[in-house]
C-alpha cells in the first residue's frame, strides 16, 4: 500500500486424508483435513501477522432407496486464529441433505436442506489497514460471532425430448450474517472509506428460470437457451445488503457440427440494480453480447491443434458490476478480441 515491497512467506500447511468405504449399495466417504494459514503481513499492513488453525471431520453418503436418490453428509468444525494480542477459537457442526426422484419420464425434482456454520476469518477479526482491492480502510472485530445459515432449495426439471425446462428456488436464512458495512466516512486515514467488519441477521433468496431446445439443420445441431436469475438480500430491519448482484436475463445460441467447429452467441441483458444500502448507488442496466468459435484440428495420431476465436462486449458498452467494491471507479472491460491457441500431445 505504501510503495515498498518485500518477498513474504506464508509458511502455509494443509493435510488431508479422504477415506472410501463404498459399498455395493452405498457410496461413503470419510474426511479429516487440517490446515494452517499464517499471514504473511508486516505490522502496518491490512491484516496483521497472525494464524489460522482448521481442523474438521466430514461424511458424506450416497444411496438409492425406493426411487429417490438420496445424498447427506455433516461436518465438525474447530478453528483457531490469533495474533500477537487477540484470539478466537470456535467448534461447529454442519448437516446437508439432498433428495432427487423422477415423477415419471419427464419431470424430476431436487428438494435439499442444510444447516451451516461458518467461523469469521483472520481478515474479519482483525483487519486494521488499507485494503487496495475494496478502497477501503477496514477494521475487523474479534467480537464477531459464528454465521449460521439455514438453506432450502427446490428443483423441478421437465424434460421432453428436444426441449427441457426447469426451475430452481432457494430462500437461506442467516443468523449474525458477516459482511463489510461502509460507514460513509473516511475518519480512520483521511483518505480511504471507512468500513467496519459487521454482523446482522439476513435473509438471501432468488430463483433461477431456465428453456433448452436442440434443433437439427443438416448436419449441425442448434441448442438455443434461454434463461434469467434473480436474487435478493435483506437484513432483519428491511434495509438491504449492499453489493447484491441484479436479476439478469440470458439467451445462448450454440452451433455444432462434426467437422466445422463449434459457434456460439450469448447475449446478457442486466436489469438496473434499484435494491442497494443506504451508502450505495444504483447500477445501471448494460446488454452485453459475446460470440466465440472453436475448433479442433487433428494434425497427427499424436498431435490435436485446439484454436478459439472470441469477441466480448461488442456493442461496447460501459458495464459496472453492482458486487464490485469499486464499480464506481472501475468499470468491467469493453469490447474485447482475442484467439488462444493450445496443442493436446498424446503420450
Amino acid at each position: 500500500e505504501d510503495g515498498s515491497f518485500k518477498t513474504l512467506n506464508n509458511n502455509s500447511s494443509s493435510m488431508n486424508f479422504k477415506f472410501n468405504m463404498d459399498t455395493n449399495d452405498v457410496e461413503r466417504r470419510f474426511l479429516i483435513s487440517y490446515d494452517h494459514t499464517k499471514s504473511p503481513m508486516s505490522s502496518n499492513a491490512y491484516v496483521p501477522p497472525s494464524d489460522s488453525y482448521d481442523r474438521s471431520f466430514a461424511y458424506f453418503s450416497n444411496t438409492n432407496l425406493l426411487g429417490y436418490d438420496l445424498d447427506f453428509a455433516m461436518r465438525y468444525d474447530n478453528n483457531e486464529r490469533f495474533t500477537a494480542t487477540k484470539s478466537y477459537e470456535d467448534s461447529s457442526f454442519s448437516i446437508s441433505t439432498n433428495t432427487f426422484h423422477k415423477i415419471n419420464n419427464n419431470l424430476s425434482y431436487n428438494l435439499g436442506y442444510s444447516h451451516v456454520s461458518r467461523s469469521p476469518n483472520m481478515a474479519e477479526l482483525f483487519a486494521d489497514g488499507k485494503h487496495g482491492p475494496t478502497n477501503r480502510y477496514e477494521k475487523g472485530s474479534n467480537n464477531l460471532s459464528r454465521e449460521v445459515s439455514r438453506n432450502i432449495d427446490l428443483g423441478l426439471i421437465y424434460n421432453n425430448q428436444d426441449y427441457e425446462m426447469s426451475i430452481s428456488l432457494y430462500r437461506n436464512n442467516i443468523n449474525d450474517f458477516i459482511y463489510l458495512r461502509d460507514l460513509g466516512t473516511t475518519n480512520y486515514d483521511g483518505d480511504h472509506q471507512d468500513a467496519d467488519w459487521s454482523q446482522k441477521s439476513a435473509i438471501i433468496q432468488g430463483y433461477e428460470l431456465s428453456f433448452e431446445k436442440s434443433f437439427s439443420i443438416g448436419d449441425n445441431e442448434v441448442v438455443v437457451s434461454i434463461s434469467r436469475d434473480d436474487i435478493s438480500g435483506i437484513f432483519d430491519n428491511d434495509t438491504y445488503i449492499p453489493r447484491i448482484p441484479s436479476a439478469r436475463n440470458m439467451i445462448g445460441i450454440a452451433m455444432e457440427g462434426r467437422n466445422e467447429g463449434k459457434y456460439s452467441v450469448n447475449l446478457i441483458h442486466s436489469e438496473q440494480q434499484s435494491d442497494f444500502s443506504s451508502i450505495e448507488t444504483a447500477t445501471n442496466s448494460f446488454v452485453d453480447l459475446g460470440v466465440r468459435y472453436s475448433n479442433t484440428i487433428r494434425i497427427s495420431e499424436l498431435y490435436d491443434l485446439n484454436f478459439n476465436l472470441f469477441a466480448n462486449n461488442l456493442f461496447d458498452k460501459t458495464i459496472r458490476n453492482h458486487a464490485s467494491f469499486v464499480k464506481d471507479n472501475v468499470p468491467l472491460p469493453g469490447s474485447s478480441f482475442g484467439l488462444d491457441v493450445s496443442v493436446d500431445v498424446r503420450f
